[in-house]
């Protein structure tokens, strides 16, 4: 007759068959007349006594039933769904399910222990957590360069120091206790260098802080609308400050003391006044010239307050007014009035009248004198004798031209400044028209074109004037591209290539042009970067203005893209100019 099994509360467990073993439960339940119950009755007595050690839970549990969990190390007890603690916390890395208020979870990933308050778990400890990274707000003592001790907070989140807070300022040891992102601590909140977290920032709003010095904002220049100042505004910086949407007019500093007023974008810099009914311009500087606003308008100094001295190559003076004054130097043009005192240089009336009451010579008269003088006959040219002019061989005369316009002269002492035998041009060292060249200082020739053979040049590369969107040294390596007509550019083998920058090239074309002399044939120095070898094609980089050969095993671009061959070898990756053949 088979044994049915009822639980405590009285419900059917399980039915026994006579001679048999039954397996419902974790221990087994033996029928009547089965051989060898006594072991199993034994071994049943033994599971319970150990409630049933294992590391892996009983398989067929009822309400009530113990289990020592070997790998945990803790009793735990089935409620009719799960096994649960008995004592102390459940451990795992996911929070576990069915617990009741107030039971503790030990989070294994993070090391951190949870207590559940019937709805979700709340953290005990510790505030930092494990597992991806580490987030906590820990106090720390660390060396400042002087090996004092410095008690510090830090705020760190995911494993990196986002800011550390200080009583007193010090410089970091990084040597000893490094935190990345901080060196110089200041007193108060430090946030980490942007360098070492990219973008960190604080967010929200402080009442005051040092960098507006207290000031309210609305004192602050905005970028839009008007603003005036009650005070002093000062620019510290030497570069100043810029006006007009296109940068046009710069205020700045430049060689440490010298000031600046520029005008970077147009050719005409105004001056003007207030006129009592609105201002008007009375005076520009173009690119060559400082001019009135309207011709014959205005004047430099007055009756009652003059400038001391003018210095000039030309004088020009229109209008019949007087020029009143000492003059030294070269008077070219009509004098057309009385000259009273010395005059000293050459005197020359090309054209017109000169009329003189007195033409006193201080010295020695060097140069030709022409013209006629309407009421004088004679000139005192030695401070005490009138001397009468004559076409002939006259002692003590002065030298007149005859009626084929001839001077007539047994000897001449002195300096000639004109010569039939030169076509009456004058030697200069610059490139004016009518005049014959004269070697310079360093013993040159400057002409505007030659016209014949060169059989040498100093120099060793073929360059043209391109214009550039900024300055570039020589060596550097351009592109066709940018605001202007050459640029740098970062593309490696770029095919728009245009050459390097010439450092003294031997033929200069479009030589008047502004912008920047780019070697096209020749050898020219260049910015090259490592590795390379003699004779290597050379190409443009990613690093703008340099050049760099091909790597190994590289496939061969196309033609276009090269820039020329080097004649040097570099063993390292370092950047040098040096000689190349474009």
């Amino acid at each position: 007759m088979p044994y049915i099994i009822n639980n405590y509360n009285g419900q059917q467990l399980a039915i026994v068959q006579d001679g048999t073993v039954n397996n419902t439960t974790d221990i087994k339940l033996v029928g009547k007349n089965y051989a060898g119950f006594g072991e199993i009755i034994n071994e049943n007595f033994v599971h319970l006594l150990e409630s049933f050690a294992g590391a892996t839970r009983p398989p067929r549990p009822v309400t009530g039933q113990l289990w020592y969990d070997s790998a945990n190390r803790v009793i735990k007890f089935y409620d009719g769904n799960r096994f649960r603690i008995a004592g102390g916390a459940e451990i795992g890395p996911n929070a576990p399910v069915g617990l009741a208020t107030g039971d503790l979870w030990w989070e294994t990933d993070g090391e951190q222990l949870y207590v559940f308050n019937g709805t979700e778990f709340i953290l005990v400890g510790p505030v930092a957590s494990g597992g991806e990274g580490v987030s906590q707000l820990t106090s720390a003592v660390v060396k400042d360069l002087s090996a004092n001790d410095r008690t510090i907070l830090k705020v760190t989140v995911n494993d990196q120091v986002l800011s550390v807070i200080a009583k007193d300022e010090f410089t970091l040891n990084s040597t000893v206790n490094p935190i990345p992102g901080f060196s110089a601590i200041k007193k108060g909140f430090n946030l980490a260098s942007n360098v070492t977290i990219p973008g960190i920032r604080y967010w929200g709003s402080a009442e005051n802080a040092d960098n507006l010095g207290g000031i309210p904002a609305a004192q602050y220049v905005l970028n839009s609308g008007l603003q005036s100042f009650a005070d002093q505004v000062k620019f510290l910086g030497d570069e100043g400050l810029t006006v007009g949407a296109g940068e046009d007019i710069k205020i700045h500093v430049t060689n440490g003391d010298n000031g600046n007023l520029t005008n970077q974008v147009g050719s005409i810099l105004n001056f003007r006044v207030n006129t009592g009914a609105g201002s008007a311009i009375v005076a520009k500087f173009d690119n060559a010239n400082f001019l009135p606003n309207n011709d014959n308008q205005g004047s430099i100094g007055t009756t009652a307050v003059k400038w001391g001295n003018i210095f000039a190559y030309n004088m020009t003076i229109d209008g019949g007014d007087q020029l009143t004054g000492n003059v030294v130097g070269d008077v070219e043009g009509n004098l057309t009035g009385n000259v009273t005192g010395n005059v000293t240089g050459n005197v020359t009336a090309t054209t017109g009248t000169s009329t003189f009451n007195n033409l006193t010579v201080t010295g020695n008269l060097v140069a030709n004198v022409t013209g006629t003088s309407a009421t004088a006959q004679k000139l005192i040219v030695d401070g005490t004798t009138a001397r009468e002019a004559s076409t002939g061989l006259v002692n003590n005369d002065i030298v007149a031209r005859d009626a084929n316009g001839d001077i007539n002269f047994n000897i001449g002492n002195g300096t000639a400044t004109n010569a039939a035998a030169l076509g009456g041009a004058t030697p200069s060292t610059s490139a004016d028209a009518g005049t014959i060249a004269q070697r310079d200082g360093n013993k040159d020739i400057t002409a505007r074109k030659f016209l014949g053979t060169a059989t040498a040049a100093e120099f060793a590369d073929l360059a043209e004037i391109y214009a550039s969107d900024e300055e570039y040294e020589p060596g550097t390596v351009l592109i066709f591209g940018g605001e202007a007509e050459v640029t740098t550019t970062s593309v490696f083998c770029d095919h728009r290539v245009a050459g390097v920058v010439s450092t003294n090239p031997a033929y200069l074309m479009n030589s008047t042009a502004k912008g920047v002399a780019v070697a096209l044939r020749g050898r020219v120095p260049c910015k090259v970067q490592g590795p390379i070898n003699k004779g290597d094609l050379l190409f443009t980089s990613p690093i703008p203005g340099v050049a760099v050969g091909l790597a190994k095993d590289s496939a061969m671009p196309s033609s276009v893209c090269v820039i020329g061959k080097s004649l040097e070898s570099i063993s390292n990756s370092e950047i040098k100019l040096i000689e190349i053949v474009v």
